[in-house]
């Protein structure tokens, strides 16, 4: 197990967290404790790993790394995220002590993403809907009875925290729709985009000469703390079949990628700029990336065959494999040429 340079220490220790043991730090507020620790090292990857649980999974005993593995609600932190793919740090031990950059990476983790996160979860209700939505039966079973035991009761909220001065909020699929989907429609229709009356918060802007359709497609993730916004383009020809002028539930998208902070991003290079976190400045910020970056992209694909010449990556090795037995994806493409 690695160790957290001094000064990483000492600012977990300034914003309130005890030292539980050996990299894991902890932070107990009301029934809710927070947990952070420094994983790997040597020759493995560092990554640091943060979960948040409630008494009623934790108890109120010294804890150990091994108890907050099993959680449902809690994730590496990378430069974007919080969650169980958001990777790892790519340095080794050795590095370290020769990169000045790591410790600059470890406080962004820390105090860009990590604690925000945290705050996220601000009352003890919020946690358990999320160990509801996240966790296991067993999980869910513990909570239930805690949710019991509360019945009648009010949900303490959390005291304030020292570190919770800029925390992000949380949602479900369900209570985004339906708070925010009414002001995301309004804004991007500035843009000509529409939206496309799916479950989820999924947009299009068509363009009848090439018969080309420029989709933004909202998901949740950070467990429902940041937003990522999928830009590509869709054609009818990708789902063969006839088109009835409604978008299937799942569009096969070959181009594009994530609408980040200046660029479009290309899996699997996510940098820091690609979510939204859910702040104060994320509609505005949703709508200049909208108009900077997802537009100009858009526009600079006007034919099919700029479409072809604009795949990901990783499909340019397949554009001649049949994919039905005839249909290839670059005579889907080209179709109308």
């Amino acid at each position: 197990m690695n160790e957290w340079p001094v000064s990483i220490e000492k600012k977990l220790v300034s914003l309130g967290f005890d030292r539980f043991s050996g990299s894991l730090f902890g932070y107990r507020n009301c029934n809710i404790i927070y947990l952070i620790m420094l994983q790997g090292g040597g020759d493995e990857l560092i990554r640091v790993y943060t979960a948040i649980g409630s008494s009623a999974e934790l108890g109120y005993g010294a804890l150990k790394p091994e108890d907050i593995m099993s959680l449902p609600v809690a994730g590496a932190v990378s430069l974007n995220s919080v969650g169980s793919d958001a990777g790892n740090l790519y340095w080794t031990e050795d590095e370290i002590r020769v990169d000045p950059t790591f410790e600059c990476q470890l406080e962004h983790c820390i105090n860009d993403i990590a604690i925000p996160w945290f705050c996220a979860f601000s009352d003890e209700a919020t946690l358990l809907d999320a160990i509801e939505e996240l966790g296991s039966e067993n999980q869910k079973e513990v909570i239930q009875s805690s949710k019991c035991a509360l019945e009648g009761n009010d949900l303490v909220r959390l005291q304030s925290a020292p570190f919770c001065d800029h925390p992000y909020a949380r949602y479900n699929k369900e209570v985004l729709q339906k708070e925010w989907l009414p002001i995301v429609d309004e804004a991007l229709s500035t843009f000509d985009f529409v939206f496309d009356g799916s479950t989820g918060m999924r947009f299009y802007r068509y363009r009848a000469d090439e018969d080309l359709y420029d989709i933004l497609s909202l998901r949740l993730i950070g467990f429902g703390t940041r937003i990522i916004v999928d830009a590509f383009i869709w054609i009818p020809e990708f789902d063969m079949e006839d088109h009835d002028g409604v978008l299937p539930d799942d569009l096969m998208g070959i181009s594009g990628g994530v609408l980040g902070g200046d660029d479009i991003e290309f899996y699997p290079l996510l940098r820091e700029t690609c979510s939204l976190p859910f702040d104060k400045t994320w509609m505005d910020e949703l709508c200049r990336r909208v108009e900077k970056v997802a537009l100009p992209w858009f526009d600079s694909i006007t034919t099919r065959q700029d479409l072809l010449s604009n795949l990901r990556m990783d499909l340019l090795s397949m554009l001649d494999e049949p994919l039905d037995g005839k249909t290839t994806i670059r005579s889907m493409i080209l179709s109308l040429e």
